[in-house]
C-alpha cells in the first residue's frame, strides 16, 4: 500500500518548524552528547567514570574544559 501526501508548506513555514524543532530537539541530543563522553567513552579527556559512581573534581571549571562550552545558543534569534 503506498501512500501519498500532499503538503502545501511554504518555505518560510518549513523554515520555522525546523527552528523549532531544532530548539526542542536539541537539549536532549547535546545532553545525550554530554553523558557518553562523560560516562561512557572511556577515551575522552572528560571521561569522568561510570554511571552510579561518585567522583570528586577538586578543581574550578575553565574555558579549557570544552564539553559543555561547544554547546550553541539555542533559541537566540
Amino acid at each position: 500500500m503506498t501512500t501519498q501526501l500532499q503538503s502545501n508548506v511554504t518555505a518560510d513555514e518549513a523554515r520555522s518548524i525546523a527552528k523549532e524543532a531544532y530548539i526542542y530537539g536539541f537539549p536532549s541530543i547535546d545532553n545525550m552528547r554530554i553523558q557518553y563522553s562523560y560516562f561512557v567513552d572511556r577515551g575522552n579527556p572528560e571521561y569522568k567514570g561510570s554511571y552510579n559512581q561518585i567522583f570528586n573534581i577538586p578543581r574550578v571549571y575553565t574555558p579549557e574544559d570544552k564539553v559543555i562550552l561547544m554547546s550553541p545558543r539555542v533559541g537566540i534569534s
